[in-house]
């Protein structure tokens, strides 16, 4: 599986609420980190991302572009979170970084100010 694939199921999984599924494109000691989270380990990855979907139920995921770069070993999403309950419409850049094996090692997330 390539990493622009890798990074699609990703968000799809994300806007799904699966955690298997995140759980199997992940390294067992992948990290997270935003502005709110910083964690480290496949399984505190998914506890992050199942805390955020616990607090706001109806958060979504809008995939704007992706690109990756093999040379790298890197991978970027441009994103928009948004929650109607929460009026939050939030663009996002999510950097993805791989190991050799296409498993996602690291996302570092940026919101727009």
């Amino acid at each position: 599986m390539n990493k622009h694939t890798v990074i699609q199921q990703y968000f799809s999984a994300w806007n799904t609420r699966d955690a298997d599924k995140l759980k199997e494109l992940f390294t067992e000691n992948s990290s997270l980190i935003d502005w709110e989270i910083d964690v480290v380990g496949r399984d505190n990855v998914i506890a992050a991302n199942a805390n955020i979907w616990e607090a706001v139920p109806d958060i979504h995921v809008l995939v704007q572009k992706i690109a990756t770069d093999d040379s790298t070993g890197t991978g970027y999403g441009i994103i928009t979170v948004t929650s109607e309950k929460q009026n939050l419409h939030l663009p996002v850049l999510d950097v993805f970084v791989f190991d050799d094996n296409n498993k996602i090692t690291r996302v570092s997330a940026y919101k727009q100010q």
